[in-house]
């Protein structure tokens, strides 16, 4: 895939003839408890209503990040691939 305005040309099976779409990565992170994933929940939600996304893919992973007073918080990570709409 090649770099392209921001987002990644992508290929589809079956689209042969077909304008490629651009790809773009979105990465969304939260502390790991409750309120806060429910608050990640709906800025994800108004986030792609307001963009307009058509997700392609997404995908979850879990790290740690250095908090207030250099304590270090497990933090859940999204990445959000999507196409912008036409």
């Amino acid at each position: 895939m090649a770099a392209a305005r921001g987002g990644f040309w992508a290929g589809r099976a079956g689209n042969q003839g077909k304008e490629e779409q651009v790809i773009f990565l979105k990465t969304f992170f939260s502390k790991c408890t409750p309120q806060a994933i429910d608050y990640l929940d709906i800025h994800v939600n108004e986030w792609a209503a307001k963009e307009k996304a058509r997700i392609v893919n997404a995908n979850q992973s879990f790290g740690v990040l250095e908090g207030k007073g250099g304590q270090k918080e497990p933090n859940l990570f999204l990445n959000i691939w999507y196409e912008k709409e036409a």
